[in-house]
């Protein structure tokens, strides 16, 4: 074989600048990244020391009232209890609707709410529904926002109650769209908050 050809050199890497991690960069993708659970929008976040996701003060339920310091969401406040809850009899219907309105009841009431609240199909039934009343004659009117007002204030004293109110949002909606095929975001939204009942207060 003749002595020309030789192989050509592999491409020299001098020069080349070595990908180094940005700190500012990197705590710029780390603040973008940051959204509310409920609404998914930024700033202004308060987030929760245990599963570490962020929410807007009046986007959780209850509001955040901590300024400073440790703060946990009431997804995991609820936790431990409902893990206890698993090993106990389970209730009928009639019972835990009779329950009074105690702190404990609540906290499992706005654990239900704010979990309606983070499903992406329950944004529809936030605000007070736009059909005319003249249209409905004798139908009470029923929206999440005006349970979570509702449930702020206190004003449910019995389980009973805030579960009623629940319900009417989503029989409302199989009446306004009766034979309609947006019937079906009531059933199954309506269908997500008796899951998640029978989860949170019988399971």
């Amino acid at each position: 074989m003749g002595g020309g050809g030789a192989l050509p050199s592999p491409p020299s890497r001098k020069g080349k600048k070595k990908n180094t991690p940005n700190p500012q960069r990197t705590k710029r993708k780390l603040e973008n990244s940051k959204q509310c659970t409920v609404c998914g929008q930024r700033r202004r976040l308060y987030h929760c020391t245990i599963c570490r996701k962020f929410y807007h003060k009046r986007c959780h339920i209850p509001p955040v009232e901590v300024k400073r310091g440790l703060w946990s969401c009431v997804f995991c406040k609820t936790k431990d209890q409902l893990r206890c809850q698993e090993n106990q009899a389970r209730l009928k219907e009639s019972e835990v609707l009779r329950w009074r309105m105690l702190p404990e009841k609540q906290l499992k009431c706005e654990l239900l709410l704010l979990t309606m609240y983070c499903h992406s199909k329950s944004r529809f039934f936030i605000h007070k529904p736009k059909q005319n009343k003249a249209d409905f004659p004798g139908l009470k009117n029923m929206w999440l926002n005006k349970i979570k007002y509702r449930l702020e204030k206190k004003a449910y004293h019995s389980v009973q109650r805030f579960v009623e109110d629940m319900r009417l949002i989503f029989q409302n909606h199989s009446i306004f769209y009766q034979n309609h095929k947006f019937n079906n975001l009531g059933v199954t939204v309506g269908g997500l908050f008796e899951k998640t009942f029978k989860r949170i207060f019988f399971n």
